[in-house]
């Protein structure tokens, strides 16, 4: 956990939260894999590059944007492409984080000041207030290298638009192992992915 952010409270919240949103869990295990492999993930301090916690706060916002937040309905998975594809259009295409701060609420404009005095971007620590302002803590202070994960989230789009590639042919290494080890731990009811569905590529594009 950074300065921040506790980390129990955002423990407590993340897990609230993905327990309403099945999808939420392949959402995160995919974005990880596809930003780290595009060298934009922040694995270390000081890289520049998308924290996992930001990257759940751009999840829950988007989910919230297109109606699917809380709603099991909404994220059934045959939507799975498409969320992933428009998640990409919104954020590599369509969102500027120059002018526009990203809460799991909502975006607001950053008015006339722009960034000044708050980070390269800014991205709403939902959970905890900033320290002495009473606002809360900008996930994004230290993501100098916001706009080359802007342009892997461009990418992405192109590849699932432009060359038709599903979820599991984006990724470099095993998909279907990676998540496998991942479902070991977690119930099915948690992971909302029936096995059915993981070993079949029928409705993982976006078409």
């Amino acid at each position: 956990a950074s300065e921040f952010h506790g980390g129990l409270r955002a423990l407590t919240f993340v897990s609230q939260v993905v327990m309403k949103n099945p999808v939420l869990r392949p959402m995160m295990l995919f974005l990880k894999q596809f930003l780290l492999e595009e060298g934009v993930l922040n694995v270390k301090d000081k890289s520049g590059g998308m924290t996992s916690y930001a990257l759940f706060v751009l999840c829950v916002n988007y989910l919230r944007q297109g109606g699917w937040l809380d709603s099991w309905t909404a994220q059934e998975v045959w939507q799975w492409g498409g969320i992933m594809r428009d998640f990409f259009d919104l954020y590599g295409n369509n969102l500027d984080f120059s002018t526009v701060g990203v809460s799991v609420n909502g975006v607001y404009g950053l008015g006339p000041a722009g960034l000044l005095h708050t980070g390269p971007c800014v991205i709403d620590d939902p959970v905890s207030p900033g320290r002495t302002s009473g606002r809360p803590g900008n996930l994004g202070q230290n993501m100098f290298r916001i706009n080359d994960v802007q342009r892997a989230f461009q990418k992405g789009w192109h590849l699932m638009v432009r060359e038709r590639l599903d979820v599991k042919r984006m990724l470099r290494v095993q998909w279907l192992e990676k998540f496998k080890s991942a479902a070991d731990k977690q119930s099915e009811r948690e992971m909302a992915w029936p096995k059915n569905y993981v070993l079949g590529a029928d409705r993982t594009s976006c078409d």
